[in-house]
């Protein structure tokens, strides 16, 4: 489980801590916990790989949903074969959708965040929405439409802050990976060219009618320290902005302690802006991370803007979101305690593995990484992003076809041992597997899969 400040603990994280005392004997069960599996849709004219884990979420009703964008010159395969996604979602009983960008994107395959004129018809934003929808009605995937979120990275980070503002009455929480801030270009992803006072105005804006929804949403921004791709700074703007909707929640700076969160040998800084019930906002400013989304499957570098080492911000955002939703009953305290008479002399203390280094996947060697001032998501360094300038021409990605061959040329190779591909590669069908990688080890959180396996928390898929 994630260490984050006991004082600061939403009232979920307390009463699933408080299971931990069921028996230490019970942590066998994430090793032999079933994997859910991968299929390909197409929803409003988009490409759509959905992962549904066998179980439902340990809140509320049936599971929770997590839309995830990818960046520019990126594609939904790539985070479906190396993004690490599947840990989390069936630790939390999260379907996971990866769309395509719709009809290539803008620039080089971005969604279409820039500016500040936004509306729930325009641009991409009617096409997650529906996609969102028809997700949620979908009875086989038994959607709790409390525990719908939307994340993505780059320019998908920019598209969830866009749509974490539009609609916080359908996205419980909004997750951005070295996203930029609202109402910025395309030419200003490499420096901060705004403030959160100015972001929060927009997103009150963009919200309208459906602003009073701010008060039961949750956040999540995450940086990299060698991310010089998307400026750094907006980051900090990004969670200020939340804050500022949510209430004028002041940060606690330290509160999350990084190097103990889910991944492989996460360092870093992390910070929670809280109210009276607990963590609203979290933010990570992970070191040695690149312009790439996070995966934490593992040792290696960087493929397709994914990065292997590292925090799993797949896995902390399904935590973080799934325990302190607000539009949720939390785990009820009371069935604790007393709920099995032959458990209860356990000396477990809950702690169990928390998957820090435990991996043993072997992530590609690609060295797509943008450190150094590379040009990662497909620009030239000064217009990033994949943005060739506001008249639309494509920016030229100089890193794109290094990284584009580092994917074709690796994904079949490492694919199985890089901590979340499935061994149908990039594209897969709609019969493939889900990813079983971690399934010989401890998953991370073990003590709580332990506990939600008695059926204390944790509910199989129903007949």
């Amino acid at each position: 489980m994630s260490r984050i400040s006991s004082h600061l603990q939403h009232s979920a994280f307390r009463r699933v801590f408080a299971l931990a005392s069921v028996g230490a004997a019970l942590l066998i069960l994430p090793q032999t916990a079933a994997a859910g599996s991968w299929e390909t849709r197409s929803i409003s004219g988009m490409n759509v790989h959905v992962y549904t884990p066998d179980d439902l979420s340990p809140v509320g009703e049936g599971r929770g949903l997590m839309i995830v964008m990818h960046g520019c010159v990126q594609k939904a395969g790539d985070l479906k074969a190396l993004g690490n996604l599947e840990v989390g979602a069936d630790a939390f009983g999260m379907v996971i959708a990866l769309p395509d960008v719709p009809n290539g994107g803008v620039y080089s395959g971005c969604w279409d965040y820039y500016g500040g004129v936004h509306s729930r018809e325009s641009g991409h934003n009617d096409d997650i929405l529906a996609l969102t929808a028809e997700l949620s009605a979908d009875p086989q995937l038994e959607v709790d439409s409390d525990q719908v979120y939307i994340t993505g990275f780059s320019s998908g980070g920019g598209q969830a802050n866009v749509l974490g503002c539009l609609a916080p009455d359908v996205f419980a929480g909004a997750g951005i990976a070295a996203g930029p801030s609202l109402g910025t270009s395309a030419f200003q992803i490499g420096f901060v060219s705004t403030d959160a006072p100015t972001a929060a105005a927009l997103c009150e804006g963009f919200a309208a009618a459906h602003s009073d929804d701010f008060a039961t949403q949750l956040a999540a921004v995450f940086t990299g320290s060698l991310d010089f791709t998307v400026a750094q700074g907006y980051a900090p703007i990004n969670a200020e902005m939340f804050a500022i909707r949510y209430g004028g929640l002041s940060e606690e700076a330290g509160a999350v302690d990084v190097a103990g969160l889910v991944g492989h040998e996460p360092a870093g800084s992390g910070s929670l802006w809280s109210d009276g019930d607990g963590p609203r906002i979290a933010m990570l400013e992970a070191s040695g991370a690149s312009h790439a989304w996070p995966a934490g499957s593992g040792p290696g570098g960087v493929t397709s803007f994914i990065e292997a080492k590292g925090v799993d911000y797949g896995y902390f955002l399904a935590e973080f979101f799934t325990l302190n939703n607000r539009r949720v009953e939390p785990v009820d305290e009371s069935t604790t305690g007393d709920t099995d008479s032959d458990t209860d002399s356990s000396s477990s203390d809950g702690t169990g593995s928390d998957g820090t280094d435990s991996s043993t996947s072997e992530g590609s060697d690609s060295d797509g990484s943008d450190s150094n001032g590379s040009t990662s998501d497909g620009s030239d360094g000064s217009t990033s992003d994949g943005s060739g300038g506001s008249n639309g021409s494509s920016g030229g990605p100089s890193d794109s076809d290094a990284a584009s061959s580092d994917s074709s040329a690796d994904s079949s190779a490492d694919s199985s041992a890089s901590g979340g591909s499935p061994s149908g590669g990039v594209d897969g069908d709609e019969s493939e597997e889900g990813c079983a990688c971690d399934l010989g080890r401890p998953l991370p959180g073990a003590p709580l899969l332990a506990l939600l396996g008695l059926g204390l928390v944790r509910r199989r898929r129903r007949a």
